[in-house]
């Protein structure tokens, strides 16, 4: 087992200085002109167009989870307040609005 250490650890030396050599010939030969003032005009064009897509889409795939964390907001809050209050009148009175009820689970069995 000792006699192939030392061969492999030459080779393995001699990959890493290839590797070096390698990577410092590809640094030095790419192009590092800059972009021109059409190629920037075309890439913001393209941004603008890829964010305005983004943002429709999300606003179709994401809106039921956006309507979700607003109601869960209003959750949050309630119990928020709950916990904080020295009783639930106190917090009733925040949300004057809201129906209790509970929901009728035999009816809803998968």
């Amino acid at each position: 087992m000792k006699r192939l250490a030392v061969p492999l650890m030459a080779l393995c030396i001699g990959a890493a200085l290839l590797l070096v050599a390698c990577w410092r010939e590809y640094l030095l030969k790419r192009d590092s002109t800059p972009p021109r003032d059409s190629e920037i005009g075309e890439l913001l064009a393209r941004l603008s167009a890829l964010r305005e897509r983004e943002e429709e889409v999300d606003k179709i795939v994401w809106a039921k989870e956006r309507l979700a964390e607003r109601y869960g907001a209003l959750f949050e809050s309630l119990w928020d307040g709950l916990n904080v209050a020295p009783t639930s009148m106190t917090v009733s009175r925040r949300f004057p609005s809201v129906q209790w009820r509970l929901a009728n689970l035999r009816r809803h069995k998968n």
